[in-house]
């Protein structure tokens, strides 16, 4: 333990602290065939711990113990709920309460957060269960007096068998009926070759690699496999420059569940957990008409319901033709050894005396924190936001939210527009400054919102549309665009610009480079 030598390194030989520790957990698993009807059911209960990591996890039903748990749930008495918000990032989040409660209170937007594991109290039907906790599988606490014995096994197995069958969550829990696990598996199959060939040809517009639980990056680095070079994030393109030999043409998905991630913790150099590279993926795949995403080593299929919706709206989505905005950018720093979306700002401005920069400017909002408001501003009212759209290191969802937050800032908050005219005048100086200071009035009762605009503004390498943003990117975009329109009253649009990037060069292996933290 680094804290115990620490101790001992002030003190002399003789009076040195020592521990010696053994820890055995026993575990066991049970397996059950059921047979009815000429049909074959296997379950396993687990006792003790780590017991469920003897099942080789394709062989679980993965939605079976969430469902189980949606289905018996006491309503009022929820205690705790995880979450993966899958978007550009995939975002972790757990929130827990000290007292049972409705699942409205999580405050979960479910259909955007896939539910990994919810717990609390049963309803009445289950009276042999106090509390019970559903992921893969369900774990439960056993009622005072209702311990489980070989004449109960059997029954209460087929009552959770039967809970999996039923309906009820659609009525409790309506976003996960949205997203619906995928287990035909001539369709899973399919999937799979079809992301191999997006990650051998590395693409990876709509892939990209997430830890599966919620790590501590503050203490934590990453290697692949056996490689010792060490990484702050997970990124496909390390994954696969990591590898011993490239990828074949024709290699197929057991490539990514046969490598490993490892996570280490960076104060002990202990390794505190290990995933293959194919549960870290998240990505999303367009088969037979359908989208569906991975998450977890689990295929989802959005409800056609959803999907429409969506795709109905993209095309109702304004397309900017902002002129004033160039192509063909080369936004490589070599100098910061990153691609920056201020270069193309840069470029934009200059010269152009329609444009204010303003991707540097701190403006306050709510009397708070320091807000860049918006990248640039153009005499025509619009509030133009830019970002580079790449893999999943950079998320345009993030930067709708950011639109449709600064564009109700502008409005409502007259701090901001206070803001934004110091940082003009600081600028351009008085003489110069009025253009801009006409579009930005103090008072509210100057502004008329229908007269602006937000223009989401997004570099690619290459040309792309609307449709070719990822599935809840686009999710993302309609509900930002709602707001902006129809709740401020201002304006929306995207513009589309290719620019010419650079390669990032490898950084050293940690290994070699230890990383020193800020306190």
């Amino acid at each position: 333990m680094p804290w115990l030598k620490f101790l001992n390194d002030g003190l002399d030989t003789g009076d040195h602290f020592t521990f010696e520790s053994q820890n055995k957990f026993p575990s066991a698993i049970v397996g059950l065939k059921f047979t009815e009807g000429g049909q074959d059911d296997f379950y396993a209960i687990v006792f003790g711990l780590a017991g469920e990591s003897h099942i080789k996890s394709e062989y679980i039903i993965r939605d079976f113990g969430i469902r189980v748990a949606m289905n018996i749930c006491d309503e009022e008495k929820l205690k705790r709920v995880q979450s993966t918000r899958h978007a550009e990032v995939s975002t972790q989040s757990e929130r827990q309460i000290s007292a049972g409660s409705a699942f409205s209170v999580f405050d979960i937007d479910d259909e955007k957060e896939f539910l990994q594991v919810i717990a609390g109290a049963a309803s009445n039907g289950f009276g042999f269960i106090q509390s019970f906790t559903g992921k893969e599988s369900i774990a439960i606490k056993a009622s005072k007096g209702q311990t489980i014995d070989w004449k109960n096994l059997i029954v209460r197995v087929r009552a959770l068998a039967d809970a999996y069958e039923l309906k009820t969550f659609e009525t409790t829990f309506p976003g996960y009926a949205k997203f619906h696990f995928e287990t035909d598996k001539s369709i899973i199959t399919a999937l799979d070759a079809q992301l191999m060939r997006s990650i051998i040809a590395r693409d990876f517009i709509k892939v990209h690699l997430a830890p599966p639980e919620v790590v501590d990056y503050a203490t934590c680095d990453f290697t692949y496999d056996q490689n010792e070079d060490r990484f702050e994030d997970l990124a496909l393109e390390d994954m696969l420059n990591a590898r011993r030999s490239p990828l074949a043409a024709g290699a197929d998905i057991g490539s990514m569940k046969s490598m490993t991630i490892r996570l280490w913790n960076v104060e002990t150099g202990v390794q505190v957990r290990k995933w293959s590279v194919y549960r870290c993926l998240v990505a999303e795949v367009v088969h037979g008409g359908d989208t569906y995403i991975l998450s977890n080593e689990q295929w989802k299929k959005v409800s056609n319901a959803l999907q429409k919706e969506i795709d109905d709206y993209m095309a109702t989505v304004a397309i900017a033709q902002c002129t004033y905005l160039p192509h063909d950018v080369n936004i490589w720093n070599a100098a910061a050894n990153k691609n920056q979306e201020s270069i193309f700002n840069a470029a934009a401005k200059n010269g152009n005396t329609q444009l204010f920069l303003l991707d540097k400017g701190k403006i306050a909002i709510g009397g708070k924190r320091l807000y860049e408001v918006c990248d640039l501003l153009h005499a025509d009212r619009a509030l133009i936001q830019v970002k580079r759209f790449q893999n999943s290191s950079s998320s345009i969802s993030h930067l709708f939210l950011q639109g449709r937050f600064y564009g109700d800032a502008f409005l409502t908050d007259e701090e901001c527009r206070h803001g934004m005219r110091q940082a003009i005048e600081n600028t351009l100086g008085a003489a110069d400054a009025a253009p801009f200071l006409t579009i930005v009035p103090l008072k509210r009762a100057d502004l008329a919102a229908n007269g602006y605009s937000v223009i989401f503004c997004l570099l690619a390498e290459r040309d792309i549309a609307l449709m070719d943003l990822p599935f809840m990117a686009r999710y993302e975009l309609m509900h930002s665009h709602r707001v902006i329109v129809n709740r401020v009253g201002m304006q929306c649009a995207v513009a589309f610009r290719r620019v010419v990037t650079g390669q990032k060069s490898k950084p050293p292996s940690r290994r070699n480079a230890p990383r020193v933290r800020q306190p």
